[in-house]
């Protein structure tokens, strides 16, 4: 959506299964389940842990997992249309880890890389089976760009800040204190 539906969210739902390194700093209720009667409940959530030994991942259907060890080099919210679209959603989050620290662990023959004609960086890997976002490579292979959602644990770092803001859904408000960036920083 690039216009501006003129709403707003009005709650956050399922909030107990979302990402541990990702904080909802908006102030909107966070619900156990959609429809909850009690919206003012706010689910507790640690911290993103400082883990450095290995994190793993995988599709919704398990059909494509991965593994990488160590912490990841960054990790960003991209607020880019092409990075809404593709995740659905007001941002992408991604981990960027390096190419010695990650393998696939199955799946990997299961996977299709989109390239956006015209696009420099942006692409889109997603299992053939379950159409879930995977990690996808740098054409040379020294760096995987990992979406977080698709992790089954915390990724080892906080997110450093929020990128493309000048393109941001409108609907959408970043109400955190990490910094902002119209576009991508130099």
């Amino acid at each position: 959506m690039d216009d501006d539906p003129g709403i707003r969210p009005k709650a956050h739902i399922f909030t107990e299964s979302k990402a541990q390194c990702y904080s909802i700093t908006d102030g909107l209720p966070q619900q156990t389940h959609y429809g909850d009667d009690d919206s003012s409940r706010v689910v507790d959530v640690p911290k993103a842990s400082t883990k450095t030994d290995g994190v793993a991942g995988a599709c919704q259907c398990g059909a494509v997992s991965f593994e990488y060890a160590g912490a990841p080099k960054m990790m960003m919210h991209c607020h880019c249309s092409r990075c809404r679209k593709a995740k659905g959603a007001a941002h992408a989050t991604n981990a960027f880890v390096a190419g010695d620290q990650f393998i696939w662990t199955s799946g990997e023959d299961n996977i299709t890389n989109y390239a956006h004609k015209g696009a420099q960086f942006f692409g889109h890997a997603f299992c053939n089976t379950c159409g879930s976002s995977v990690p996808r490579p740098r054409p040379d292979g020294s760096l995987y760009n990992v979406p977080v959602g698709s992790l089954n644990q915390p990724p080892g770092i906080e997110a450093k800040g929020h990128i493309f803001i000048g393109s941001k859904a409108p609907w959408f408000d970043v109400t955190d204190d990490k910094p902002q960036w119209d576009e991508m920083p130099t």
